[in-house]
């Protein structure tokens, strides 16, 4: 058998199995693209749709409110589970509906069934992910407080937090603004509703006293909120709750599905994107399984699955697997960074075209 036709039987094979294994998760996957955002979805194109739809009404919300925010850029895919009995695997907890996972490269936020009461978890993770592509890296309590107040909290919600506030629950300060993500606070839903009500309210009744505006300075004087003698935070906060004013209730943001169409997803990007999402999981034997297949027909699945060789120590596999990615042309410069050295500390390594591929991506 020839080289060229072993290749093009791998190629076959391989075809067959993403078409087996993206069946295993749903019929079909859709895909949308709208400007640098990328629906994934086990749903139809209507859902995709709406998807877009209510992240451009919060893209131009924030663009009024927070231009700064509006103008970071930064890739983003947005896998959409049809149904909440879907993607068991990919569940960060029971009780969460969606979340962010950034990364080098492109960011994901994965939502568990898309009907209307989800749709405010799409929402809130998508003003995280405009906070990181604009560079701002805030206290926990604020941009979880941010993420609630600019993407509009459901009205039902907000009376909910106001009233279990009134009740004088609270989280201790010190506790609220030492938050860290994986703390103890997360891990019980009762107090995670609490947490993330108190940051809410903090940040709305903050937002009032600068009349919603949400600078770089505004950002960097609340950054400091924990440095004011609790008591000062806690009369901010019940000034709110005597008359709480949302500041999002100005804002008219009309969730219009976003013009764009809509056609199968390559079964490369689906492994691609779903084999990552398991790596930041920590689930590395499904991570390298869905890599190594998406790998044989969508390159850019080389940069993760060097990641996670190199993760484990095995680096010369990474060099080999980062080696065929700059091959492939899909190499960033982070990636051929890193492949320099390992040509450099490995035996029969020549770094010079990798540098010189590297001044190539960033002079």
């Amino acid at each position: 058998m020839g080289i060229a036709e072993a290749m093009t039987r791998r190629l076959l094979i391989a075809a067959c199995m993403m078409a087996h294994g993206a069946g295993a998760q749903s019929s079909v996957w859709q895909r949308l693209e709208w400007g640098s955002v990328e629906i994934l979805t086990t749903g139809g194109g209507e859902q995709a749709c709406a998807a877009t739809g209510e992240l451009a009404a919060v893209w131009s919300a924030v663009r009024r409110t927070a231009p700064e925010l509006a103008r970071g850029e930064g890739r983003l895919r947005v896998v959409l589970f049809a149904r909440e009995s879907e993607g068991a695997g990919f569940r960060l907890s029971a009780f969460s509906p969606a979340y962010y996972a950034p990364g080098p490269g492109w960011s994901a936020i994965v939502v568990f069934g898309l009907h209307e009461g989800n749709l405010p978890a799409l929402r809130h993770e998508f003003i995280h992910h405009l906070l990181r592509a604009a560079g701002r890296r805030l206290p926990l309590w604020l941009e979880e407080g941010l993420a609630d107040a600019l993407s509009g909290l459901p009205e039902a919600e907000a009376e909910r937090r106001v009233r279990m506030l009134r009740c004088g629950r609270r989280v201790a300060w010190r506790e609220l603004f030492g938050a860290k993500p994986g703390s103890e606070l997360y891990r019980n839903w009762e107090s995670a509703r609490l947490y993330y009500a108190q940051s809410w309210a903090i940040v709305e009744a903050l937002m009032l006293g600068s009349g919603g505006r949400v600078g770089p300075e505004e950002l960097e004087k609340w950054s400091a909120a924990s440095q004011l003698p609790e008591e000062s935070v806690e009369a901010l906060l019940r000034r709110f709750l005597r008359r709480p004013r949302a500041a999002a209730r100005k804002w008219k943001a009309d969730a219009k599905p976003a013009p764009a169409e809509v056609h199968p997803a390559p079964a490369g990007l689906v492994w691609t994107v779903l084999g990552r999402l398991s790596m930041q999981l920590g689930d590395l034997e499904a991570a390298e399984e869905s890599l190594r297949k998406a790998a044989l027909l969508w390159p850019e699945a080389l940069l993760s699955l060097g990641e996670l060789q190199s993760r484990q120590g095995r680096l010369a596999e990474a060099r080999q697997t980062w080696q065929q990615a700059m091959a492939h042309g899909v190499a960033d410069a982070a990636t051929l960074l890193r492949l320099a050295v390992l040509k450099q500390d490995l035996p029969e390594g020549d770094m010079i075209p990798v540098l010189e591929r590297l001044l190539e991506a960033d002079p």
